[in-house]
């Protein structure tokens, strides 16, 4: 009888151990799988003329995973971002995605500059969602629509027609524009000559700049047009610089000098001499969350310029279709709403361009060094 006793109990006991064993294994399978990281890829400028922007647009996107992933990351799982340098150059760009989708097999993608450094969008594979946070949307799905392509920068058309409408509004009606030879200022080009009819302003000349470009035969051009504004962008160091330096001397007094969201960041470097800025107009967006400005210079130790925020609400927008993971991706983009620090909420539309509720785009004046209102 007590051997039948104890019979029992090692075979109890023995089925105690099979069944704790297979639960063992069967979690130690399974619980790596559960922390496993989700990855994102983004190919960014951090080489080469929009190096500044890249550094940005990555410090924003780093913010926003660090949040992400201290409130639990998505589904449980950890956002892991993988970066490579797109080198500011399409061929770099490609590359840099091709490696991310391939080798990586990122879920999702960031790309800077996508209307400047263009072909990326085409190799995108199916229900991959790319988002790029400086990249005016008309140069990316102007002509064709990509799908599951999107931007989080600002719209180029309403920030083009209100610098020409301000020029128009203080009886500037005769404008030469000067900026880089590239795909985005074509598009600019284009909505600031639709303005210019509209409001009544002559463009007495245009010129698209390669680098290496004579800044001063430039100038000497301008002057002979006499133009009474002239609207330049140059992201080109040496140029940018040489203009800076050279305009006041070259132009008459008179000539109004407007400048996009370059000057903006520009006029604040340490490595730039403010006085070259001095009564300069400029169009840019409003400024972010404070919130979000404050996390950024204790981060990095520095205020961000354009491009960090929305490359922050860009890894949010992909963070939340990971987590909620469509049947119909490209619908669901432009279904949801997205709380942005940027914006506020918004959403996109039929060419993946941000919809806001608002106006996010101020015309500034420089003077006395710093940017207040333009009167």
């Amino acid at each position: 009888m007590q051997s039948n006793m104890k019979k029992s109990y090692w075979i109890a006991l023995l089925v105690i151990l099979v069944i704790l064993g297979i639960w063992i294994t069967k979690h130690k399978k399974s619980a790596p799988a559960s922390l496993e990281s989700i990855k994102i890829g983004a190919a960014l400028t951090l080489s080469g003329d929009a190096a500044v922007w890249g550094e940005a647009d990555r410090n924003g996107i780093q913010l926003a995973v660090k949040k992400i992933n201290e409130d639990g990351g998505v589904k449980g799982r950890p956002l892991e971002l993988i970066v490579e340098d797109s080198k500011s150059s399409s061929k770099d760009t490609i590359s840099a995605v091709s490696k991310l989708q391939n080798v990586d097999k990122v879920k999702a993608l960031l790309v800077s500059w996508l209307d400047v450094y263009q072909g990326a969008e085409s190799i995108l594979k199916p229900n991959t969602l790319m988002i790029s946070p400086d990249a005016g949307t008309e140069g990316v799905n102007g002509v064709k629509i990509h799908p599951n392509v999107f931007s989080t920068w600002y719209r180029t058309q309403p920030k083009s027609e209100l610098a020409i409408k301000h020029m128009a509004e203080h009886g500037k009606k005769r404008l030469y524009i000067i900026t880089q030879n590239d795909s985005y200022f074509v598009t600019v080009l284009g909505f600031m000559e639709a303005a210019a009819k509209k409001y009544g302003v002559e463009i007495v000349g245009e010129e698209k700049l390669n680098a290496g470009t004579d800044i001063q035969s430039i100038l000497t051009k301008v002057k002979a047009k006499n133009p009474d504004a002239v609207f330049y962008s140059l992201y080109d160091e040496k140029e940018n610089i040489d203009f800076l330096k050279k305009n006041k001397s070259l132009l008459d007094p008179s000539v109004s000098i407007y400048g996009d969201e370059l000057v903006q960041q520009n006029y604040t470097r340490t490595d730039y001499d403010q006085k070259w800025f001095e009564g300069f107009y400029f169009y840019g967006p409003k400024s972010p969350n404070p919130m979000f400005s404050k996390l950024y210079k204790e981060t990095y130790g520095k205020d961000p310029i354009f491009g960090a925020s929305v490359a922050y609400d860009s890894v949010f927008m992909i963070a939340k279709a990971l987590e909620d993971e469509p049947a119909d991706l490209n619908s669901y983009m432009r279904q949801t709403k997205f709380k942005t620090v940027s914006y506020g909420t918004v959403t996109f539309d039929e060419i993946g361009g941000i919809e806001t509720p608002e106006d996010y785009f101020v015309m500034k004046q420089i003077k006395n060094g710093v940017a207040v209102d333009a009167n």
